[in-house]
């Protein structure tokens, strides 16, 4: 079956989706040929109203892009895991109120914040996303670890940050293991609950994880990175790109 993109406004290719939609044994053929390259391709050239005379096509049109949005927003990864040492959950104001002072005191932060934002900005943010945990040693919040799943191809990217009390026992390349099993099993778990193989698009394309803009000055965290496996990709200047193949 042919491709359906976004952009697409022939009517004549609309009908035939909506004759094959009628024959629900086509229900999946249509689904995994309605291609969505990014989130700016929803925004630029998602227009409902082309469909209105096309009920079951629209009804799934609408379906295929809050999978893709679900994927990319971090729906499908675990709210909570567990290491050997450490337990991972999600970000939220108490984790905030945790480690905020620290950050603030700690000037290596600096190496995890590039935004430009401020660190108390970066937090309130990561109370609201569903990408960021708190790593918890015992009773204890020791660190941050983030995945971003936004707008890449091929690859979704990570950082993480451990207080200063709590380094040189491990937990870092713990927390790496950690959320790389994380993810790998959920690629097979999301991909297995659908007989539909391009449902979690995103997930499936996922083949690495970039650690991006590592300070060539920051020897600690290139260290970690290649004992845990990751390889150099690319410089940048004097940031680094790491990536590692899930």
């Amino acid at each position: 079956m042919e491709v359906l993109y976004l952009r697409d406004r022939d009517k004549s290719l609309f009908t035939r989706y909506e004759n094959a939609l009628s024959d629900g044994a086509c229900y999946a053929d249509v689904w995994n040929s309605i291609w969505i390259r990014s989130v700016s391709d929803i925004s630029d050239n998602y227009d409902k109203r082309v469909y209105a005379e096309y009920p079951l096509l629209d009804q799934l049109v609408a379906k295929r892009i809050k999978a893709y949005l679900d994927v990319e927003n971090g729906e499908y990864l675990s709210e909570e895991f567990s290491t050997e040492r450490l337990k991972f959950k999600r970000f939220d104001a108490f984790a905030k109120n945790a480690i905020i002072d620290i950050a603030n005191n700690d000037d290596s932060f600096k190496f995890f914040n590039q935004t430009g934002l401020s660190n108390d900005a970066i937090f309130e943010s990561a109370t609201k996303e569903l990408n960021y945990y708190a790593i918890w040693k015992n009773d204890s919040i020791i660190g941050v670890i983030v995945v971003n799943t936004i707008e890449l191809a091929d690859s979704w990217t990570i950082a993480y940050y451990i207080v200063p009390s709590a380094r040189n026992n491990g937990y870092a390349k713990e927390a790496l293991y950690g959320i790389i099993d994380m993810i790998r099993r959920h690629k097979i778990f999301d991909l297995q609950q659908t007989g539909l193989d391009d449902v979690f698009i995103k997930v499936f394309n996922c083949k690495c994880l970039k650690a991006f803009k590592i300070d060539c000055n920051n020897v600690a965290s290139i260290k970690l990175l290649e004992s845990v496996g990751f390889s150099l990709e690319e410089n940048i200047g004097n940031k680094k790109v790491y990536k590692f193949i899930i």
